[in-house]
């Protein structure tokens, strides 16, 4: 028998799911190129013991759902702060430390007015941010050790299995955080390069599967190297991504997804002297059609992913992108809190 979730959650679920493969890891390994005369760049992480990192990823974005006619919009943000600790370091591989040190989130839903909720909050939750803390908190201090190689791909990536038995018993979040999942989000902070030195123009395809709750999700992409590019008086290595998502669904899914229609693009910027991904964006619009408790509902989901990997010289962290937005739940939603109790 297939679990039941509210719709609302359902569709938040969906979101979740969805959005942050878009932003996939780059895992060419065969680049090809037709520009000979071009000189080759190769690209390669240079982590050091010692370093630190703080890693923010943003998610903000609007869902348009139709059902039976009646059109209605649910604005979502999502901010996760992770930091990185390098443990040891050899030219060729690193031994990583991650934690994800905050969640913030905030809502509207349609009938339900607005809710939020941030971990470093000292105010209690109560109405629905209470339901969306009991799934998100324990994603809360969540340590995972990865070792990555000089490309950037994770060559082990272990999560505390005591920590994974909690996720499951969080409420909604036991939905949808599987070690799958987690595994795959931390490697999205993995930018994985070209096997070869690459030059200017040349593009390579990639095709990569995950499992969750929803079934499998694969992810096809093509990548090109647009060359160098100066950013904040920095000059960076700026790859370009098209990407698709397809899902094979699973028997027992609590939300079925078929994606009808599809345009995620964006760009990875790489700091090849210092040897790590400095920023990287995703714009994303995507039709699907969503079955759950027997409700037939079209949604069309728009928005924006951003990650940045910055540096931490101890002067503390930067105040999340999402305070900064003047959107409508940016504007609404100041408090752990809804309208509706």
């Amino acid at each position: 028998m297939k679990s039941r979730l509210p719709l609302w959650a359902a569709l938040f679920c969906a979101a979740v799911l969805l959005v942050p493969i878009a932003i996939s890891p780059i895992r060419g390994d065969g680049p090809r190129s037709d520009r000979s005369n071009v000189q080759s760049e190769e690209l390669r992480w240079k982590l050091k013991a010692g370093q630190n990192f703080r890693i923010e990823l943003d998610q903000d974005m609007k869902q348009t759902f139709d059902m039976g006619g009646s059109e209605q919009e649910m604005p979502m943000k999502f901010t996760m702060f992770m930091s990185w600790t390098v443990d040891e370091a050899t030219e060729t591989e690193f031994q990583v430390t991650q934690i994800i040190d905050r969640i913030k989130m905030s809502m509207s839903l349609p009938g339900m007015g607005d809710v939020s909720f941030d971990s470093d909050s000292e105010e209690p939750p109560s109405g629905f941010a209470e339901q969306f803390a009991s799934s998100m908190q324990p994603l809360v201090g969540l340590k995972i050790a990865q070792t990555l190689n000089s490309r950037g791909q994770t060559v082990k990536c272990e999560i505390d299995p005591a920590a994974l038995e909690g996720l499951k018993n969080a409420g909604m979040g036991g939905q949808f955080a599987s070690e799958e999942m987690l595994k795959n989000m931390v490697s999205q902070s993995a930018c994985v390069l070209p096997e070869s030195a690459i030059d200017k123009g040349a593009s390579w395809d990639d095709q990569f599967s995950v499992d969750n709750q929803m079934g499998k999700m694969i992810t096809s992409a093509k990548y090109t190297y647009e060359g160098k590019e100066t950013l904040d008086g920095k000059s960076l290595e700026k790859i370009s991504v098209n990407s698709s998502v397809n899902i094979e669904p699973a028997a027992d899914a609590p939300v079925e997804v078929e994606i009808a229609k599809q345009d995620n693009k964006g760009t990875v910027y790489f700091d090849n002297d210092a040897g790590y991904v400095s920023s990287a964006t995703m714009t994303q619009s995507m039709t699907m059609n969503v079955t759950t408790m027997g409700q037939e509902i079209n949604v069309i989901t728009t928005g924006t992913v951003t990650f940045s990997m910055k540096p931490d010289d101890g002067s503390g962290k930067e105040e999340p992108k999402a305070e900064k937005t003047d959107d409508k739940v940016g504007e609404k939603v100041k408090e752990t809190a809804t309208k509706d109790k």
